[in-house]
């Protein structure tokens, strides 16, 4: 019970921090990556190292989102109607590779491997690198895919909203 609750706090942390960075919510943003920060330092000892990596992805995105402008889509030319499938078949292929990868590295290997004592030499000796490496790689593809799938759909609309204004 202890673990799930720490792994469904630090799993919601992660998510509400990267819907926060896609929607440019920089206070939401911090509040997640500071959460998740948090559980990491209080369960040193046990899950909380699990979560390190995506609490210094959010720490990173805070930060960066602090110097990046916001998104302004150049609205006056519409894409074509090629660059819109362009898109949403670059996506659509992305994301089925970055699932594939997640597929093989997570369900038919194993990630970690057992310990006695769960301690952080211990987990970093049974882990399968590789494989964690595989997993990272296809979740990077299938967040690409997403983006330029929504990319797509994107210019859909404003191709519908130019055939609407002729």
């Amino acid at each position: 019970m202890f673990v799930a609750a720490w792994g469904a706090d630090g799993g919601l942390a992660g998510v509400v921090g990267g819907v926060a960075a896609w929607t440019g919510r920089r206070g939401t943003l911090w509040l997640a990556a500071l959460f998740l920060s948090a559980l990491v330092v209080a369960g040193a000892m046990s899950i909380g190292l699990l979560f390190a990596p995506a609490a210094v992805c959010l720490l990173c995105a805070a930060v960066l989102s602090g110097w990046a402008g916001p998104l302004v889509a150049d609205s006056s030319t519409p894409p074509t109607l090629r660059s819109t499938a362009w898109h949403a078949l670059v996506g659509a292929l992305a994301v089925g590779l970055g699932a594939w990868l997640v597929e093989v590295a997570v369900f038919d290997r194993d990630l970690f491997g057992s310990c006695a004592s769960e301690t952080p030499a211990c987990v970093a000796a049974t882990t399968n690198w590789p494989a964690v490496a595989a997993t990272l790689a296809g979740l990077v593809a299938i967040a690409a895919g997403a983006r330029s799938i929504l990319r797509g759909g994107g210019g859909a609309l404003a191709l519908v909203r130019a055939s609407m204004a002729t």
